[in-house]
């Protein structure tokens, strides 16, 4: 197990690093914001000890909608930089 879970957090590691290296760290940002995004929508389709109402749904699209916006803003200033 422990050969496993060093193999598994060395992947991980490579793997952010090649992110960064390709797409620089608004891509890692981006990658994780979408991965939030599922997590949290898939944990109130499998777990019910939080109920899904219509101002929890509109306020997760909203903050969700937020942060992807600013990560575009200011992947569209980096490149005005460059």
């Amino acid at each position: 197990m422990i050969l496993v879970s060093g193999s598994c957090g060395i992947l991980i590691t490579m793997t952010s690093i090649l992110t960064v290296t390709t797409s620089g760290p608004l891509g890692i940002n981006l990658a994780g914001t979408l991965k939030d995004v599922g997590l949290t929508y898939a944990g109130f389709l499998f777990f019910d000890d939080v109920k899904a109402t219509v101002n929890v749904m509109i306020g997760l699209a909203l903050s969700f909608t937020g942060a992807v916006s600013y990560l575009v803003y200011r992947y569209h200033g980096l490149k005005k930089l460059e």
